[in-house]
């Protein structure tokens, strides 16, 4: 008897999260495999690439015991053909290749061997639980300031840390930063113990992204030599982390920064995007004047044109002039959940500090720019 199963585009997308917006060249590679187990009325599926081995199950309406290993890749190029509502069937062969059907177009698709998949299976150590709503939220705040540097390949990722307090609650601390600017999110109390602190490589947070995506409450993250695994009710991913010592970021974040500069935080979102247009530089500098009452910002593109704008600042001290990448601040705009933005300024040629005004949960430094 055939054994064959048959799934919605739409659920089959879910299994193997694929996201346009991501595309899938930036999800797997040719090498990157997916097992895919029916039984008991569920499909289990693993799927395995040098980056990450990620476990998890959807129902199914299927009696069928089949296991199949195909690769990743040509199945996600194969299901984004298809609207959400058509059915794809699975039929196993007997020459070791598995026919794939939908709306009359046959795939024959040979199934391959997964290396690796026990990898779940070694000792991960004890298991902290911690917000998902934390993890994700403090994730999609560092991740503008990750690195894509390969000397320095210790910054490519996000540096997180995990604290105990004296009533065993866990606190997650993460910190990212690419030598322009710095990134972190969360608090951390000197009576808190740091019980583990590893770095998360950049290729992989947007896996970890669609994970905590659809998860709720609590999720549980173990440790095993260089690895992590992160579990939510029903997803588990295990991934490599990066072997090296991420920077004393601490050393460079100015708390002595004295002079206090109040923004409206759409205000000046609104005047950086509008007076932006004059440029299609890559980098786009603005030059920021600061005085009592106001801020003057000006950009210049490469071919000569300038644009000026002017945004009202809670500010009274001595004129300060700085000048920064236009893009980072964009970035950090985005991230900024209240009302008004925060500058804390030495001078105009050393780090800048900024920060919510109330919310002191994430911080930006950002190095000025110097012609």
């Amino acid at each position: 008897m055939d054994k064959k199963f048959a799934l919605e585009a739409k659920k089959l997308r879910n299994i193997v999260l694929f996201n346009p917006e991501v595309g899938p060249d930036d999800m797997a590679t040719t090498e990157s495999s997916i097992f895919l187990k029916i039984a008991n009325g569920n499909i289990l599926f693993e799927i395995l690439s040098f980056r990450y081995l990620l476990i998890g199950q959807e129902s199914i309406e299927s009696n069928e015991s089949i296991e199949m290993i195909l690769p990743l890749k040509r199945l996600q190029d194969i299901i984004k053909s298809f609207s959400d509502d058509t059915k794809i069937s699975f039929k196993e062969e007997k020459d070791k290749s598995v026919t794939v059907e939908a709306d009359g177009v046959k795939f024959k698709i040979k199934t391959c061997e997964q290396e690796g998949r026990n990898q779940i299976g070694e000792d991960r150590g004890e298991e902290y639980k911690i917000s998902s709503e934390a993890l994700l939220d403090g994730i999609k705040k560092v991740r503008i300031a990750m690195g894509d540097d390969e000397v320095r390949y210790y910054l490519n990722g996000i540096c997180l840390e995990i604290y105990r307090d004296s009533e065993n609650n866990n606190h997650i601390f993460m910190a990212a930063t690419n030598g322009h600017i710095l990134a972190t999110f969360g608090e951390k109390n000197t009576d808190w113990k740091l019980i583990q602190k590893c770095i998360m490589p950049k290729k992989v947070i947007p896996e970890i992204v669609k994970i905590l995506e659809k998860s709720e409450g609590d999720v549980s993250v173990s440790f095993s030599k260089n690895k992590m695994n992160l579990k939510t009710t029903n997803l588990e991913i295990l991934l490599k982390l990066i072997e090296a010592d991420f920077p004393d970021y601490e050393k460079v974040i100015p708390y002595k920064n004295d002079k206090e500069i109040k923004f409206n935080t759409n205000s000046l979102k609104d005047i950086l995007a509008k007076v932006s247009i004059v440029s299609s530089d890559k980098t786009k500098n603005v030059k920021i004047m600061m005085n009592s009452g106001s801020a003057d910002l000006e950009i210049s593109s490469s071919d000569g044109n300038t644009a000026n704008g002017n945004v009202s600042i809670d500010f009274s001290g001595s004129p300060i002039e700085i000048t920064l990448n236009a893009k980072y601040i964009m970035d950090i705009l985005a991230q900024i959940n209240e009302k008004d933005i925060i500058f804390k300024v030495d001078d105009g040629i050393s780090p800048l500090l900024i920060q919510q005004d109330k919310n002191k949960n994430i911080l930006f430094v950002l190095m000025p720019v110097r012609s």
